[in-house]
């Protein structure tokens, strides 16, 4: 999967490298695209509203260090939040297959690669200035040392994490329910 995403991301990434057409300033900004998933309910439990949000900085985070030259920034954070990066992987996956059923890996696949491929594309309208864009975000990221802090800053950005409700939880199943039965 990630080998996939990284082939598909790579082609892109190339061409962010080169400089991009002049845009006259009547030439409207093509619109960010953004990675939509949705629900069948509409809406996205908290959980796995998180773990999109936290994807869509790790896919941000991978493009950029492959576009400005980032590798060790970006595996310094891979290494330093794994185990919490596994479990937003596994809640995103686990909402796929809950969501999609039979299709979930396969969902759950072209939206890591769609996400990316999307991300590159910004990365590629923003052309020389992308970079530099993404100083701030690469000095962000060394500083975050927790689970809670990593969702915080995905929470904060525009990744490409797609965007809805969030779900109201459910009613705990306690002692008072059972008895009403």
């Amino acid at each position: 999967m990630r080998i996939r995403m990284a082939l598909t991301a790579l082609p892109l990434l190339a061409a962010a490298c080169k400089e991009p057409p002049q845009m006259r300033a009547a030439d409207p900004i093509p619109p960010r695209p953004v990675a939509e998933v949705i629900s069948p309910s509409g809406c996205v439990p908290a959980a796995a509203k998180h773990a999109f949000e936290v994807t869509a900085l790790k896919s941000q985070l991978m493009v950029a260090a492959l576009s400005c030259r980032q590798d060790s920034q970006y595996n310094s954070f891979i290494e330093r939040n794994r185990p919490q990066l596994v479990a937003h992987d596994k809640e995103l996956m686990a909402w796929f297959r809950r969501t999609y059923g039979g299709q979930g890996v396969r969902r759950f696949d072209d939206f890591i690669t769609s996400l990316a491929n999307a991300q590159s594309q910004e990365g590629i309208r923003q052309g020389t200035s992308f970079c530099g864009n993404m100083t701030p975000f690469f000095t962000e990221i060394s500083t975050v040392r927790s689970g809670d802090a990593m969702v915080a800053l995905a929470s904060s950005k525009e990744f490409g994490a797609p965007r809805g409700e969030t779900c109201p939880a459910a009613p705990a199943r306690g002692r008072t329910q059972r008895a009403a039965r």
